[in-house]
């Protein structure tokens, strides 16, 4: 298990931090899609999000080895999330529409975007993404 950074840019209409939750969010419904959900349900989100110190940027701090579990019902949550990711190409979203239908669970890594960037976590540390500790 090694922790990865997935830096979220801003789109038109969402800051960096308002995508970066709604990616989180919706990566949830997949799970546990909105008709099944119950109104006392604390749990939202599927990864953290990290702000980089510097630049005010968010992303997610995900782990590579993460399972994502797929709802019978997830179609909803997955039209949602390909409207936030509209540099992906038509053809690589219908190849992952593709995956996430006929499975139950596919591993996180499977379905990061070719568009997205991923950092390990040496990568990110060297990027500046975690404050160095006070001496």
């Amino acid at each position: 298990m090694a922790q990865i950074i997935l830096p979220v840019e801003t789109m038109e209409g969402m800051t960096s931090e308002e995508r970066a939750k709604a990616v989180s969010h919706e990566l949830w419904r997949l799970r546990r899609p909105a008709s099944v959900a119950q109104p006392d349900e604390i749990t939202q989100y599927v990864f953290p999000w990290i702000e980089h110190p510097t630049t005010g940027q968010f992303a997610l701090n995900a782990l590579d080895d993460y399972m994502q579990r797929i709802h019978p019902d997830h179609m909803p949550a997955l039209d949602a999330l390909w409207l936030l990711f509209p540099q992906v190409p038509e053809p690589e979203k219908e190849q992952l529409r593709q995956y996430i239908d006929s499975n139950s669970e596919v591993p996180f890594v499977n379905i990061i975007p070719s568009t997205s960037t991923v950092l390990t976590y040496e990568e990110a540390e060297a990027a500046g993404w975690f404050p160095s500790e006070p001496e």
